[in-house]
């Protein structure tokens, strides 16, 4: 099994399918789905087989320290006057720092965005690129913009202003929370912000993530069992199923909620 495909099928067990419940409603952490018999049927199922998933990848063997590891930068250029065309070049900066990587394999998405319409959300960006067959083991969502901070004017005097700060927050379907690396200062730094943003984003995924990620041969054997399994059943994959169809059907639009 492809790659690729071994990250699209992890986030797409790990994340809610296509069952078009009519409402969902979280009260103490617990979320009550409505819907008719054939709806509350196939969320049930749902809900099992991430659940059995979920099991099974946190008792797969780890990875190893030198284990190669698939990151995807994501990108999201906007249309009209929200486009950042300062943020799409330091991402590509970001990339370059991380060419000759020993460990870290990572890929570049950029996922146009139209204003009033998309989400920029980081986990929206993720599906996005993974319904492209780029998704990763790990996910890197940056942002570049401006930040209050604290300074000093040329008297010496402490002052608040606006510095520019570049951010990335790192996750991946295999681990519950994300963490985040940032760097603050001015135009003029850009370089030097990327440069030492590389550094802190590559520690939090080698010595953070990396050691909670499952082995890639490990995951590719829990993937087959699943997709042959509740996942494949529910989605209607079919044995002669090429890689565009899976994905076709594993990301079926879903309902929105009333």
């Amino acid at each position: 099994m492809k790659r690729w495909l071994v990250a699209t099928l992890a986030v797409a067990l790990l994340v809610p399918l296509h069952a078009e419940w009519k409402k969902t409603v979280t009260k103490g952490g617990k979320t009550t789905v409505t819907g008719d018999a054939e709806t509350m049927a196939r969320h049930e199922n749902q809900e099992r087989a991430r659940a059995a998933y979920e099991k099974d990848i946190a008792s797969a063997p780890r990875r190893g320290p030198t284990d190669p590891i698939a990151v995807t930068l994501l990108t999201p250029v906007w249309d009209g006057e929200y486009r950042n065309e300062n943020h799409e070049r330091a991402n590509q900066m970001l990339l370059n720092e991380f060419k000759n990587d020993p460990v870290l394999r990572v890929t570049q998405v950029t996922i146009p965005r139209a204003t009033g319409r998309d989400s920029g959300a980081d986990t929206d960006l993720a599906a996005e690129a993974s319904r492209r067959g780029k998704g990763g083991d790990v996910f890197v969502s940056t942002f570049l913009g401006t930040e209050a901070a604290l300074g000093r004017k040329k008297d010496g005097k402490r002052a608040v202003g606006q510095a520019i700060v570049y951010k990335a927050r790192v996750f991946s379907p295999y681990a519950a929370d994300g963490k985040e690396a940032k760097e603050l200062g001015n135009l003029l730094q850009t370089t030097q912000m990327v440069k030492k943003l590389a550094v802190e984003t590559r520690a939090l995924i080698v010595n953070d993530l990396g050691p909670r990620l499952p082995a890639p041969a490990a995951v590719e054997e829990i993937n087959k069992k699943h997709m042959t399994g509740g996942l494949g059943e529910q989605a209607g994959i079919e044995p002669g199923d090429d890689a565009k169809t899976v994905l076709k059907k594993l990301f079926k639009p879903m309902a929105k909620p009333e």
